[in-house]
């Protein structure tokens, strides 16, 4: 068993949800592909000379996995809403991650929302900011941040914003546990029972 908040990175394909983890993981970005399934990254943040633990699953975006990305955020302590901010219709298709979020969280008022708008490197019209922040306030987001996974732009801040609003809600930190157990029935396979 480890402890720690399980934080899950959502929106469609192509917006960066990889490419902002390989970022703040290794600094550096190389070529991605899309993820099939859901990828998982350990991430121990130090906040307040505090060690915050995330457990971070990077969802894929593609709409043949939706079926079984609801048990993405059962457990979970944060969601993050990633859309790309030079297209609009990656921002309204956030509405069906919302709606799965709701469906399995319910009204809990300790899980955190966060709207990340990547790709602020390109050089193409932007999303009006109106549209973004009704989106946000419809959505209950707690905070909406702007990042580049091709220049790191924000990613360091955006990985220490989930950290510290996870921190302040001690009480969720404390109740969550995430169990991986290794099924002993002469395979090497490991299962995730989150």
């Amino acid at each position: 068993m480890f402890r720690g908040t399980k934080v899950v990175f959502v929106g469609q394909t192509n917006v960066g949800k990889t490419s902002i983890l390989y970022r703040f993981e290794n600094d550096y970005l190389p070529e991605t592909t899309a993820t099939v399934g859901a990828a998982f990254l350990l991430k121990k943040v130090m906040i307040n000379n505090k060690e915050v633990v995330l457990h971070i699953w990077d969802t894929s975006g593609q709409e043949r996995y939706n079926s079984v990305s609801k048990i993405y955020f059962r457990g979970v302590g944060c969601c993050v809403f990633v859309f790309d901010i030079t297209d609009i219709d990656s921002l309204n298709k956030l509405q069906t991650w919302k709606r799965m979020a709701d469906e399995i969280v319910g009204d809990d008022v300790n899980v955190k929302y966060i709207l990340v708008g990547n790709k602020n490197d390109r050089n193409l019209p932007k999303i009006d900011f109106r549209i973004i922040d009704d989106w946000s306030k419809q959505n209950n987001m707690d905070k909406f941040i702007i990042t580049s996974a091709a220049t790191g732009e924000n990613i360091n801040m955006l990985i220490k914003e989930i950290a510290s609003m996870v921190n302040r809600n001690k009480e969720h930190n404390d109740d969550t546990i995430i169990n991986f157990e290794k099924q002993n029935n002469g395979s090497n396979s490991s299962y995730c029972y989150c």
